[in-house]
């Protein structure tokens, strides 16, 4: 991926993110701590069945489209086919929602009114929304990922922000917001579906052979779905069992931090969008050099970045109570555990990219379980003696389970660790260097969400310091002055 790809798929989570964030802001502060957990888990439920509606299909396209002409007639036919059939299941499963999945939640989180009416509203835009993500793929492929990214992650973004922010001033409460979702997800599919008629492609015919080989993608994907559902229920288990077993003020609470955790994965995740094809390619032919300089290349960049928002959520996250409003607390400890598990998940996830893109996915499924079987068995143990720092400890020791199991079979398979020692000192040095700030402007500043916002900038501005005199020689350096340089000449 080129560095102008980069930048546009990182501005793209990037507006996701902050919207995501201003929106929560807003959310709690008009609906308050209540509210925001009531949403807090109808968005959990909502992101497992976007994990199981997709099919898997948005990351087995990933390997099998490479492997036909770019706009050819039997891609076309494949993935028309492919799409059809995942759509006709998501019906049925509105349907199953509807008539039992809605009411039996509906009994466990019965402090929500109308919850299980909620589910189903929620799933018709989840279901176009698993669409959005499968053609996401397709758009990889095909070297679209700026229009992709243009609709799926800018425009909807900021169209759900601008409802939100509409809706609730008109005094809307917790239905109005599952409206807005609802009409995002559907306002991105018919962009693209749009977006995809302007494209000129030769007519595709349904034949035995396009039949197999949906059938042979639908093989793999289902694999690819469960890996998927297995580790991402690592990233909302929490919260549901949370919600069961505490009320839904501390899951508001914990739910906050949670997204605001989430920033941590921008970078690494815009730095990976394009990875799995690349070692699919390398893979098939015996390139395993090529894999281990990818993962390289991508740790030098992601570390990074993902250092410097680790650092920023572990030390500010006991602040946020300035942002969300006094009805939330944040203990360091749970900004700590939940920055970390974040961290963790976003700078090691594309280590799974192997495992997925050589064939071994039945394999990540296993690793995968094993995490999550202890994640859900710490949470049962740990949430009532702990509340929500045991369901942070929980996902922690969930994801370095399942990373540990992960690099070291990746190790094996290529014969050579792209990880090294020194990975760990960027987040390291970025955590100091947020505590130094934090420590000495809690010395002359008052606790404000204007002295928050100054603490944070000073906080950027001393580990950009840092990445310039400790993290790059003087060459690099020169490289970049320069080319900042030319940059504003060209303004």
């Amino acid at each position: 991926m080129h560095r102008s790809e980069i930048a546009i798929v990182m501005g793209g989570m990037l507006t996701q993110q902050v919207t995501a964030f201003v929106g929560s802001v807003w959310i709690a502060r008009q609906l308050g701590s209540v509210g925001f957990g009531e949403l807090a888990i109808l968005k959990n439920i909502s992101t497992f069945f976007l994990l199981v509606m997709p099919l898997g299909l948005d990351l087995a396209l990933l390997k099998h489209a490479t492997l036909y002409p770019p706009r050819s007639a039997e891609l076309a036919t494949m993935s028309t086919s492919v799409r059809s059939i995942a759509a006709a299941l998501n019906v049925l499963l509105i349907g199953l929602t509807a008539a039992w999945f809605g009411p039996e939640l509906q009994k466990i989180y019965h402090e929500i009114d109308h919850f299980s009416y909620y589910c189903v509203l929620t799933m018709v835009g989840v279901m176009l929304a698993a669409d959005v993500q499968i053609s996401g793929a397709l758009y990889r492929v095909a070297g679209r990922l700026k229009s992709y990214s243009l609709v799926a992650s800018y425009s909807q973004s900021l169209m759900r922000l601008t409802l939100l922010i509409f809706v609730l001033l008109l005094g809307g409460e917790v239905l109005s917001v599952v409206w807005v979702n609802t009409i995002a997800y559907i306002s991105s599919f018919l962009a693209l579906a749009y977006l995809d008629s302007q494209e000129v492609r030769p007519p595709s015919t349904i034949s035995l052979q396009s039949i197999r080989e949906s059938a042979r993608v639908l093989r793999e994907s289902i694999w690819m779905a469960a890996s998927l559902l297995v580790y991402q229920s690592m990233r909302f288990m929490d919260v549901l069992v949370l919600g069961a077993l505490t009320n839904v003020q501390v899951t508001g609470q914990y739910n906050a931090i949670s997204g605001v955790a989430q920033i941590i994965q921008i970078y690494p995740m815009a730095a990976s969008q394009m990875m799995g094809p690349r070692i699919a390619e390398s893979y098939r032919i015996h390139a395993l050099d090529g894999i281990v300089n990818e993962l390289r290349h991508y740790l030098d960049r992601a570390t990074m970045l993902g250092g410097y928002m680790f650092a920023g959520v572990a030390v500010f996250g006991t602040q946020l109570d300035l942002v969300f409003g006094k009805s939330f607390q944040f203990s360091w400890m749970l900004s700590v555990l939940l920055a970390s598990s974040w961290y963790f998940s976003a700078i090691l996830s594309p280590f799974g990219y192997v495992l997925s893109m050589t064939g071994r996915h039945r394999t990540e499924v296993m690793i995968l379980s094993v995490g999550a079987g202890i994640l859900i068995v710490s949470l049962f143990a740990l949430i009532p003696m702990l509340g929500d720092v045991g369901a942070a400890l929980s996902v922690l020791s969930g994801f370095v389970t399942v990373n540990a199991i992960r690099c070291a079979y990746v190790v094996r398979i290529l014969g050579m660790n792209p990880l090294r020692i020194s990975d760990i000192i960027p987040p390291g040095t970025f955590f100091v260097g947020a505590w130094i700030v934090l420590h000495f402007g809690s010395m002359v500043l008052e606790p404000s969400l204007v002295s928050l916002i100054i603490e944070a900038s000073l906080y950027t501005f001393l580990s950009l310091a840092i990445y310039l005199f400790i993290f790059t020689n003087s060459a690099q350096r020169a490289r970049l002055f320069s080319r900042l340089a030319a940059y504003v000449g060209t303004k």
